[in-house]
């Protein structure tokens, strides 16, 4: 086990007889060690001392990147998918029909995402739960990350550069084919025997630019490394979760608890000190603010008194009425045939005194002016002949109508008079 401060990543193979391990920093495999299995229930112990054989001692931990073998993973090429655009209810439908799409022995499956190509073709990976289960289970006991899970034969497709892509585990062949575009064409599933290769195959210019030393037999493990994070043929954290979030380490408790302790008490704390602060500053600041102050309020003492004293010029202004506009205005309502004999103005309205053919005529002109309100007749009506035709005295009071003058300025006469 080293020291390291580096980027590094680990990869892992699990197959039907060995577990092998190989730890990969900046892109180059640094070290590896190989677990052999005597059976199923050795599988997690092997696990277990396989990361500890590889994994470097730091604060960061580095994440675990798996391949599963041939024995217990399985790649299909998907037919009879129904018209489903969306890819995540198109997994759904994958994972609730399983045994339509993948063999199955007895043993629980999970499946992947379905994987769609230009060509129109999907796939899909299944992979046997048991040894899922126990990676999560040792890599949370070696505290670390379990990244992804993918198929030994799609862990292996980066690191060739033939058309075809063969895994072999133990007496079960796997054999890919892709085109030069990295496109998935056709899988093959068989048997071989025990003289047959062990290993799959690999260029020799890739495997010996990236391996080093460690050896082929880890192209697999190294290659679970390389799987791109969009991949939709490998296990990702969310099909993880079920095991690799169960338990939650002791470290992290006291962490948590630790840094609940230390927020609680600052949160105490702060509020004090920061109201200290603030008043002292106020005070400083109201210290410099004072000669500015004083005169701001003469300022303001000033501008009161001023605008108490335009508001009553503005009133004074607004309550002013001409006589000869009044006067101009009445006659303009008035007939032809009327005419004014006396006018009185005052503050609060005045008095007309009039002489017209019928003394609802000089009632009505006065009424229809709009700055005037409530005419009344005062006293009686009485006739007055004017020579051979015979007229009405009226004597009519008045009050103005509150209201400014640019409203009462509005109308504009219409010039007979």
């Amino acid at each position: 086990m080293r020291w390291s401060l580096g980027t590094a990543r680990i990869g892992v193979e699990i197959g039907s007889g060995a577990v092998r391990a190989v730890l990969v920093r900046h892109g180059r495999a640094v070290d590896a060690t190989t677990v052999h299995l005597d059976d199923d229930e050795a599988l997690l112990p092997a696990l277990a001392s396989a990361l500890r054989s590889v994994a470097p001692r730091r604060l960061r931990k580095p994440r675990v990147f798996a391949a599963i073998g041939p024995s217990a993973s399985q790649l299909r090429q998907l037919v009879n998918l129904p018209a489903v655009g969306d890819a995540r209810a198109l997994r759904e439908v994958v994972r609730g029909s399983t045994a339509r799409f993948f063999l199955k022995n007895g043993v629980p499956l999970i499946t992947s995402s379905v994987r769609r190509q230009e060509d129109g073709t999907a796939w899909a990976a299944a992979l046997d739960e048991p040894p899922v289960r126990a990676l999560a289970a040792a890599c949370r006991a070696a505290r670390l990350q379990l990244a992804s899970v993918v198929p030994s034969v799609v862990a292996l497709k980066p690191m060739s550069s033939d058309d075809d892509v063969v895994a072999i585990d133990g007496d079960v062949i796997v054999e890919l084919r892709i085109d030069a575009g990295g496109a998935l064409q056709g899988v093959r599933r068989g048997t071989v025997s025990a003289t047959g290769p062990d290993r799959p195959r690999l260029s020799t210019n890739v495997g010996g630019t990236l391996l080093g030393r460690v050896g082929a037999e880890y192209a697999a493990a190294y290659g679970a490394t390389t799987i791109n994070s969009h991949e939709p043929l490998a296990l990702r954290a969310g099909d993880l979760r079920p095991w690799r979030d169960t338990g939650i380490p002791r470290w992290r408790l006291v962490l948590a608890s630790t840094g609940l302790i230390i927020t609680t008490l600052l949160s105490l704390a702060l509020p004090a000190l920061y109201a200290h602060r603030e008043a002292a500053r106020a005070r400083a600041r109201l210290a410099t603010l004072g000669p500015a102050y004083r005169a701001a309020r003469w300022t303001d003492q000033e501008l009161a008194a001023t605008s108490s004293a335009l508001t009553q010029i503005a009133s004074f202004d607004r309550s002013r009425r001409s006589a000869a506009e009044f006067v101009a205005e009445l006659t303009d309502e008035l007939p032809e045939d009327a005419w004014l004999q006396s006018v009185r103005v005052e503050e609060r309205g005045g008095s007309i005194t009039a002489l017209a053919p019928h003394a609802s005529a000089a009632f009505a002109a006065l009424s229809r002016l709009r700055y005037v309100t409530a005419p009344t007749i005062v006293g009686a009506v009485s006739p007055e002949p004017v020579g051979p035709e015979r007229f009405e005295r009226v004597t009519l009071s008045f009050r103005w109508r509150t209201t400014t003058r640019g409203a009462e300025n509005t109308r504009a006469p219409r010039g007979r008079q």
